[in-house]
């Protein structure tokens, strides 16, 4: 979940993406706000690191709710796996914003722990 562009990252977005670590692990993005809305390098730079049909775009942290439903029943679909949030937490977010997208991340949680019972559930606040 970003609200723009990779920076201070050491290690090559594709780098990253091509690592044995990565190989089976199916990727979700969500792109918040207009620096992703309206920037073609940052649409294509969500897109590179989403599995085909996993990108979700919405125009503010507010509107997350609008893909709740969607990214749930996804979820749901590729249950029996580990699922993990990242969240970008280095002040590039207002604190509202920070409150919106973790009430998000437990309510989708909620709902797909409560559909498949035995999903591991973690959340990485970097």
């Amino acid at each position: 979940m970003s609200d723009g562009k990779m920076s201070g990252d050491l290690m090559n977005l594709s780098d990253v993406l091509n690592m044995p670590q990565m190989k089976g692990v199916t990727r979700y993005v969500i792109g918040v706000g207009s620096d992703i809305l309206d920037k073609t390098e940052a649409i294509e730079e969500m897109t590179q690191i989403a599995d085909p049909d996993k990108y979700y775009k919405v125009s503010s942290y507010a509107a997350l709710n609008d893909i709740q439903s969607s990214l749930e029943q996804s979820l749901i679909d590729d249950a029996g796996t580990e699922i993990v949030f990242v969240l970008d937490g280095s002040g590039s977010i207002e604190h509202d914003d920070f409150q919106r997208a973790k009430d998000f991340i437990y309510k989708v949680m909620f709902s797909v722990w409560k559909t498949c019972f035995n999903a591991s559930i973690n959340l990485s606040i970097l």
